[in-house]
């Protein structure tokens, strides 16, 4: 056996194992879809609201700049439109999890796209009462 093979040396020469080679290459293969694409973009668009928010929330309770509301927008911004493609990865999905249609993503981006907005929330509502 080679490494990395799951078939016998005595296999590999056979005409079936092409077709075997790429049966298992189809289950297993990291494959960027469209789906997962949208998907992770969504997760990714979720998670720069949560560390947007957090750095503004930060510069908020130091005093630093404009007491984070540039931050808090910007975060609420990303935020929301990370739910908003991962509503609409999660709707266009026609399969469940590793079906590359970006259906983790999307239910990554739906967890963390209202603690960013709730982070930017907190945000503003200091920002306010400090001015």
């Amino acid at each position: 056996m080679l490494r990395g093979t799951a078939f016998p040396a005595r296999t590999r020469s056979s005409p079936m194992f092409a077709t075997q080679l790429m049966a298992l290459q189809s289950d297993v293969g990291p494959y960027l879809t469209k789906g997962r694409l949208a998907g992770t973009a969504a997760a990714l668009l979720a998670l720069a609201g949560v560390v947007i928010a957090v750095v503004a929330r930060r510069r908020a309770t130091r005093g630093v700049g404009h007491g984070g509301r540039r931050g808090a927008l910007v975060a609420a911004l990303a935020a929301a439109a990370g739910i908003v493609l991962a509503v609409i990865v999660l709707a266009v999905a026609d399969g469940g999890l590793n079906t590359g249609n970006g259906v983790a993503g999307g239910y990554v981006a739906l967890i963390l796209g209202p603690v960013a907005l709730v982070f930017a929330w907190l945000v503003l509502r200091r920002s306010r009462a400090t001015t």
